[in-house]
């Protein structure tokens, strides 16, 4: 191809490839008014988008663009004639989640197509927009911590809360496993920000970033989020690590990058607790002393006069006042509770065995899988909890498409942990630093995808959306001529 055409289809694709690299970010922002976007997404985004989009991608042929490229294609085939021979013949109940599904191919375009100028722009900009959305989110989720007030949108109502209960964040309607994806996530973007440029302002900002990320992390009290996110920092050290080496010989790399990976993520995994201790240091030490206020002779008597001179104008309002105030100082006299429970202690192998059950059950799953609605029936005769999934992309793999599908999720993975491999050990200086670093994330939704069900559900979400775009970066460096 000539530079001309070049340029010539860089300019009729471009538009196409950044429209598509902004489903991620339709997803993040839903954040910011729930129901708007609920509204949003079955009018513009699933009636218009998304359909537009993969029809230019199917009239350009994709396809034919690699067997990354082929294997999600026949997935996504694959997933849609076992829909129809599942019992939804017309796709009444599974046009939607269809579509969906069309988003892992859509996303993976703009990093695997993208000439390399266009993807060194690209990326920086949504690693920026992530960091920023997910440090401002963050800094609510600390001062909520160190507080225990909560802070409700006033756009949807959703809230940001400490449970006391549970001694574990509560974000917007995320389950804390969930969110803690979300800033794992955000973690790495941070990371590749403060490798991919020098400006001391945009390190600043990545690292601040990433440190709260962490601190939110801590909050949310996810053992498969904390895991990720300290794979995420043994990974990049040990990157760091082998990077400065030069020894070419790649099985002394890999178990220099093992062994450093392992013993910083290993250490990083202490920090987890006296982060949310210290939260709670704050928050008690500012009750201690609204108690200690509290308990002064004079300050007491002008909260008296203060009280009483609200509850003229406003009867009850100086009981209710006194009773918050009783609240306060009860929450202040709890002790903080550690984490002490088992890493396995979550149910998971209960659910890990009703799937594999499930396949007893009902042998034909192992061909032509389930439809989404059946799913978990089996399940819920076997196990007490009534879980909406498996909490495992590979079990959840093997019900919904069978064998043939779970061997093209396998397959994908290997490829992506091979081009993974060949950017890591590259031995000379074809791959920069930050470069390698789009690795990260990748490697650690391997772990987050053995506890949690992500690139199996119905519908796919933020975290999902962005394994699959960061897989096309990752591709597509690694393929650049």
């Amino acid at each position: 191809m000539t530079e001309s055409k070049e340029g010539n289809c860089r300019k009729r694709d471009i538009v196409f490839l950044y429209a598509a690299a902004m489903l991620p970010m339709i997803s993040m922002l839903s954040l910011v008014h729930q129901y708007l976007f609920s509204s949003l997404t079955g009018t513009i985004v699933y009636g218009f988008l998304i359909p537009g989009l993969f029809g230019v991608a199917v009239y350009k042929g994709v396809w034919r663009r690699g067997r990354e490229l082929q294997i999600m294609c026949i997935y996504w085939g694959w997933l849609l004639i076992t829909r129809v021979i599942n019992g939804d013949h017309a796709l009444t109940e599974s046009l939607d989640p269809m579509l969906s599904a069309c988003q892992m191919i859509l996303v993976f375009l703009p990093g695997f197509l993208l000439p390399e100028k266009e993807r060194s722009r690209l990326l920086p900009v949504l690693a920026a927009g992530v960091s920023l959305f997910y440090l401002a989110l963050g800094a609510a989720s600390v001062y909520v911590g160190v507080t225990h007030r909560e802070l409700i949108n006033p756009l949807d109502g959703y809230w940001i809360g400490f449970v006391m209960k549970e001694m574990r964040i509560e974000l917007l309607g995320l389950h804390p496993n969930i969110a803690g994806a979300h800033f794992m996530i955000a973690f790495c973007m941070s990371l590749y920000l403060l490798f991919r440029f020098r400006h001391p302002a945009v390190r600043i900002f990545a690292a601040v970033a990433a440190a709260t990320d962490v601190v939110v992390i801590a909050q949310t009290v996810s053992r498969n989020a904390q895991t990720c996110l300290c794979a995420a920092v043994g990974l990049a050290v040990g990157i760091c690590i082998i990077s400065k080496m030069n020894h070419p010989g790649k099985p002394l790399r890999i178990i220099v990058l093992c062994a450093s990976a392992l013993a910083c993520a290993l250490l990083f995994y202490q920090c987890f607790e006296p982060i949310r201790y210290g939260l709670w240091a704050i928050y008690s030490a500012e009750e201690t002393e609204v108690s200690a206020q509290s308990a002064n002779p004079a300050s007491a008597e002008g909260e008296r006069l203060v009280l009483q001179t609200l509850s003229s104008g406003n009867p009850g309002y100086g009981q209710t006042a006194l009773s918050s105030a009783g609240t306060q100082t009860h929450n202040a006299e709890e002790s903080f509770r550690r984490d002490d429970r088992s890493y396995l202690e979550s149910g998971r192998k209960e659910i890990y065995w009703s799937a594999l059950k499930s396949l007893q059950m009902e042998p034909r799953r192992l061909l032509l899988g389930s439809s989404w609605e059946h799913l978990m029936d089996c399940s819920h005769e076997l196990i007490r909890e009534q879980v909406v999934h498996f909490h495992n992309d590979f079990l959840q793999a093997l019900n919904l498409v069978g064998l043939p599908g779970f061997a093209l999720l396998l397959l994908f993975f290997f490829f992506m942990a091979k081009t993974g491999f060949t950017i890591l050990l590259d031995a000379g200086n074809r791959f920069a630093l930050c470069e390698k670093m789009l690795v990260v994330p990748v490697a650690v939704f391997f772990i987050y995808v053995m506890l949690e069900c992500v690139l199996t559900r119905e519908y796919l979400d933020f975290r999902s959306l962005m394994f699959y775009l960061l897989c096309g970066f990752m591709t597509g460096t690694a393929k650049r001529q």
